[in-house]
């Protein structure tokens, strides 16, 4: 329940499909990951000023930013698991939970010289 003058704040953030200092890893997300994991139809649009207006909410800013998020390999295979992407071909059961980490885990883990990257990460928080 949000009480009269309560605030609503809806925070957007998803990573940038780069990996900061290594272009290769763009090309694997692009003609690799994307390719066998297509993204599912999902309604994805942001909330309006209008449509906010429209539930008795005024909006009262927005504030967008580039942040980068530090990931090992297996931190990173841990995130894309949990993408709306791998998700779908689990559910479909195209594909198996513990196979999809592992050839995720194999195809990103040469991207990674030593130790953890980083990822440019973009966020729109709207409030």
């Amino acid at each position: 329940m949000l009480w009269p003058g309560g605030w609503l704040v809806i925070y957007n953030d998803g990573l940038c499909s780069r990996m900061v200092g290594n272009p290769n890893y763009e090309t694997w997300n692009r003609e690799q990951y994307l390719t066998r994991y297509r993204t599912p139809p999902r309604g994805d649009r942001f909330l309006s000023d209008s449509d906010a207006q429209a539930f008795g909410f005024l909006p009262c800013g927005v504030e967008q930013f580039v942040h980068e998020v530090e990931f090992t390999p297996e931190q990173l295979v841990n995130y894309l698991l949990t993408q709306t992407n791998v998700i779908a071909a689990v559910e479909a059961g195209r594909d198996d939970l513990r196979e999809v980490a592992g050839w995720l885990l194999g195809s990103v883990g040469p991207l990674f010289t030593k130790g953890r990257k980083l990822f440019p990460s973009r966020a729109k928080c709207d409030s």
